[in-house]
């Protein structure tokens, strides 16, 4: 049912250390990570960015192959007490690790706290479900994560992009890979984390809106501008006037008293603000799906040079890619997708996110 074990290969000291799933039927002949189809893949795509294949750490979370690639054979329907804070394995059918591959879980641990690498690369679920970060590559691709080992006593920096074998099923995410890669590449040459520096101004009083409109409203030529909905009604707006600068307020918040202003009057002084920023003429507004937005503005004041979207725009140029701001933030950014550090009913959320 599972091959010989296909061991770990690479530099001591890689800077980055590529964890792949499990070996496949080339890997098992040659005794070696990553020499199949998806490794090739893989290599080329290293090349194209500037890192090579054979300076990298190279591992998979199961270093055994299981019967005709199917990873199901390493899962179970019913978790076991040890197992059970690993998360499902899979999510269709929903299967657990089974108890007797946990060593491999161990070992990956041991072997990334020897190399010390400066980032891992974790290609797909599996290896990102390994590092404690779920199974959802499609929303958390592309964003620097951060994983916690033990045997590492200092946080991890990972960066999750989608496993080669999908690109050669699906050529047309190619490009997204390449992105990611190129982003793992600059994430090699330290340590440390390297997440956006931005001021955020949360929660303000009158007094903070009145001091943002001083320090950087009145210059601004140009403003991203972002509403919040949630059942009908706006409950945030956001506005940047600079890319290291951004202003959140408030309206509606959880609790026994929904408004985060106190009293009609401050309330009606706050949307003062937002009428003010909103319908300036020489201040150009930038949205992300603005038709969306501009919905809901146009019922408390009248929207001008609202001419930019850097949805349209993204789209615009790359008609075969998501255009949903969590993927823009994955590509252009070095942030993770807000909606994944949040929670809200389905229904709840009436701003898609493509």
């Amino acid at each position: 049912m599972f091959s010989v074990p296909v061991p770990s290969v690479g530099p001591s000291n890689a800077r980055i250390f590529i964890l792949a799933e499990a070996p496949g039927e080339k890997e098992v002949e040659r005794g070696v990570p990553l020499v199949g189809p998806s490794g090739q893949e893989l290599r080329r795509m290293l090349s194209t960015v500037g890192i090579s294949l054979d300076e990298c750490y190279k591992a998979n979370v199961f270093s055994r192959r299981p019967a005709d690639n199917n990873l199901a054979l390493y899962g179970q329907p019913d978790p076991t007490e040890e197992t059970k804070s690993y998360g499902p394995l899979t999510s269709n059918p929903i299967t657990y690790l089974r108890p007797e591959f946990l060593p491999e879980l161990e070992r990956v641990y041991r072997e990334i706290a020897a190399v010390r690498p400066n980032v891992v690369l974790a290609l797909g679920n599996t290896a990102t479900w390994a590092l404690g970060l779920g199974t959802g590559i499609t929303s958390i691709r592309g964003s620097v994560q951060v994983a916690h080992l033990m045997e590492l006593q200092r946080p991890l920096k990972v960066l999750p992009t989608f496993h080669p074998a999908l690109v050669l099923r699906q050529w047309d995410q190619r490009v997204i890979v390449l992105a990611d890669l190129e982003k793992c590449l600059a994430e090699s040459h330290t340590p440390e984390f390297t997440f956006d520096n931005t001021e955020l101004w949360l929660n303000p009083t009158l007094e903070d809106l009145v001091d943002f409109d001083a320090r950087y409203m009145e210059r601004a030529q140009e403003c991203a501008a972002d509403i919040e909905t949630k059942r009908g009604q706006i409950t945030a707006i956001s506005f940047s006037p600079d890319p290291s600068i951004v202003l959140a307020i408030p309206f509606w918040i959880e609790g026994p008293s929904p408004n985060y202003w106190p009293t009609p009057s401050t309330e009606a002084q706050a949307w003062s603000f937002v009428r003010k920023w909103m319908e300036r003429r020489d201040l150009v507004k930038i949205f992300q799906n603005g038709l969306y937005d501009l919905q809901y503005l146009a019922h408390i004041c009248t929207p001008r040079a609202c001419s930019e979207d850097t949805m349209i725009a993204h789209h615009s140029l790359y008609t075969e890619l998501r255009k949903g701001l969590g993927f823009l933030g994955s590509i252009y950014c070095n942030v993770s997708s807000w909606k994944n550090m949040r929670t809200f009913r389905r229904e709840e959320q009436l701003k898609r996110d493509d």
